[in-house]
């Protein structure tokens, strides 16, 4: 690695530090990433936190820009830990909404299996979903929609 890339690489994880992330790996050598930590913990987020109790992996998508707000878009993926022995490990995903980097707005339960891969054009968040069973979510003057529809389900903004 040059020494350019490192820098770059250092700044990176530097600012997502710096914006509250858990970066780890748990105990039991599961992946553990989640962005934007703080805030939704402060915020009311209702999924999965705690690396010792399930694998979290989260990235950053984007972000989208509507009516002068900036809202990040983070891909969410989650699978649990069975609660007793012989139990089973449950999972999913969900596109949460970060707004101006201090406020989140909620997130969007996608029914998985399959996991959906999320991009970003415009003012639009999408899946790869067929678009006859919904795979948009379009920023509007006041930010995220309430309810939307995706792969087949009626979804709302939910903590």
């Amino acid at each position: 690695m040059r020494a350019s890339e490192r820098y770059i690489s250092a700044v990176v994880f530097a600012t997502v530090l710096g914006a509250g992330s858990i970066v780890a790996r748990a105990d039991d050598g599961q992946h553990c990433v989640l962005p934007y930590v703080k805030i939704l913990a402060r915020d009311g987020f209702t999924g999965l936190t705690d690396c010792s109790q399930g694998t979290v992996d989260a990235h950053r998508v984007g972000e989208v820009v509507a009516s002068g707000k900036h809202y990040a878009i983070i891909d969410y993926r989650y699978v649990t830990k069975p609660m007793v022995a012989g139990g089973v490990s449950h999972g999913g995903q969900r596109i949460l909404v970060i707004e101006s980097g201090e406020n989140f707005r909620g997130g969007y339960v996608l029914g998985t299996p399959p996991f959906y891969t999320i991009s970003i054009h415009g003012k639009s968040v999408y899946i790869d979903a067929p678009q006859s069973q919904g795979n948009e979510i379009r920023f509007g003057d006041s930010g995220p929609p309430e309810r939307v529809h995706l792969a087949g389900d009626l979804t709302r903004l939910s903590r």
